[in-house]
């Protein structure tokens, strides 16, 4: 078994556009897993969307995954693999930083489970002592962030072009 990041869970849900995502997963000799931070951090990126449709769709995707090929799949972050969580935040990666919670809590569950981590970002992972199953996948564009506000300078006064001595002060 293996546990999908939420990398390769936006990966498949946006599958209609890149096949090759779905292939790589059937290589796999039995059912795939994912972790409830994995599920929380695609249902973020989904509702990150500005664009209604698009939203609706990848929601709908992210359903129909959880209830096809992830069914009671979805591992959480029980009391073992938080134990497992704090003795890896002390790990700093090959920067000299700590590396981020979300990294440490997948790796603490890939850890407790032990079953590799199949990710798109396995740089991420490294140094933390995990097996993965890194998967080349396509840049994701950034979520559109919508209009961009225009900066309110308040109000704008007009120089006083009045000759002198008729009321203006120049």
């Amino acid at each position: 078994m293996s546990i999908l990041d939420s990398d390769v869970l936006l990966a498949l849900i946006r599958s209609t556009e890149d096949d090759g995502v779905v292939e790589f997963v059937k290589q796999f000799p039995s059912r795939p897993q994912t972790t409830a931070l994995a599920i929380a951090e695609v249902t973020a990126a989904i509702y990150a969307a500005t664009d209604p449709r698009l939203r609706s769709i990848r929601d709908r995707a992210l359903q129909d995954l959880l209830r096809g090929l992830l069914h009671r799949r979805v591992l959480p972050l029980d009391a073992d693999s938080a134990i497992t969580l704090a003795k890896l935040a002390t790990t700093k990666n090959a920067t000299g930083s700590y590396y981020p919670l979300g990294v440490l809590i997948q790796a603490a569950i890939s850890r407790q489970f032990m079953m590799p981590l199949v990710t798109g970002r396995a740089g991420d992972y490294q140094g933390l002592d995990l097996e993965l199953h890194p998967l080349t996948l396509d840049p994701v564009p950034a979520p559109d962030p919508g209009p961009v506000p225009v900066p309110v300078l308040g109000p704008v006064s007009a120089p006083d072009r009045r000759p002198p001595g008729t009321g203006g002060t120049g």
